[in-house]
């Protein structure tokens, strides 16, 4: 199609193989805007899919103007416990006027009394420790010193003495008064002179004091010599002749020679002969049933 001279030329169809660089720089807009349309509408499909159906708005070219409501912050919902802060329970102890009662350090510092004794316990069964201990160093005599009542007596030996503690153990604690704690140790040590070997001395009974405060603990005195507890020997038990299924099925089982024994009931008390690898016999019992199968020791074994 022709058109007269002077006037625009105006085409049917663009005729894109006769327009230049402009005309390419024309086909790539068309090109990004088809491909802008085909997003917004899968977008569009997408999130219509999750709600309601997606509108697409034209983005207005001029600014806008925006209200901004400031949020009060006091109206602002906050998470609460089932009682809300500050809030005093039903058994709070109260002081003056109604008040709760401001616990002061001594309050807050407090133990139960169980939680003190077992410290006191412990506490005197390694004073005990240290205070029987001569190894001939000077370390422990030095911590004494520092735990003892200031101006203490400490103990002395003579050149190579020594003196090991082979267990001490808390037999009684009581309270003797506010913070107050006298624990009973019993002590079983050795001894040993300059060249000489250990003896084993008899168990002595030790009273070590010591006091609870804000400042922790502290021993009041030197050890006080007590009573131990004693030992006392009960009569023998008696003794039946064992059947001899009784002794086979005892020696099986732990591989020692049976020495004695007694029917209690439809059990059996025996008296089996241990043998260690060096070679020391060591007498224990073992309880059975009346075909020979070990059983648990009755809780209280009656003698017959």
């Amino acid at each position: 199609m022709t058109t007269p001279p002077g006037d625009d030329e105006r085409f049917e169809h663009i005729p894109w193989d006769q327009v230049g660089p402009s005309g390419d720089r024309n086909k790539m807009f068309l090109y990004g805007l088809a491909g802008a349309v085909l997003i917004a509408g899968l977008t569009a499909a997408v999130v219509g899919g999750r709600g309601a159906p997606a509108e697409l708005v034209s983005t207005p070219t001029t600014a806008t103007s925006v209200a901004v409501t400031m949020i009060d912050a006091t109206t602002v919902p906050i998470l609460t416990t089932t009682e809300p802060v500050g809030a005093v329970p039903d058994d709070a102890e109260l002081g003056d006027a109604g008040q709760p009662r401001v616990w002061s350090e001594a309050d807050l510092l407090a133990f139960p009394e169980e939680t003190l004794a077992t410290e006191a316990a412990a506490l005197a069964e390694w004073l005990a420790s240290d205070f029987f201990t001569i190894d001939g160093g000077t370390q422990i005599t030095d911590d004494l010193g520092g735990v003892l009542p200031e101006g203490s007596a400490l103990p002395a030996a003579p050149a190579g003495a020594r003196s090991f503690v082979e267990w001490a153990r808390a037999a009684s604690v009581e309270e003797s008064g506010p913070g107050l704690f006298e624990v009973l140790v019993v002590v079983r040590r050795l001894a040993a002179a300059e060249g000489e070997g250990y003896r084993r001395i008899a168990p002595i009974g030790v009273v070590i004091t010591l006091s609870w405060t804000e400042r922790g603990w502290s021993v009041t005195d030197l050890p006080v010599l007590a009573d131990a507890p004693l030992l006392v020997q009960a009569p023998a038990w008696s003794q039946d002749e064992v059947p001899i299924e009784i002794i086979a099925a005892a020696a099986a089982s732990t591989g020692g020679e049976v020495l004695a024994g007694i029917q209690v009931g439809d059990n059996w008390r025996l008296v089996v002969q241990m043998v260690d690898p060096a070679g020391v016999t060591w007498p224990m019992v073992i309880w059975t049933d009346g075909t020979g199968n070990r059983i648990a020791a009755p809780a209280q074994p009656v003698q017959p």
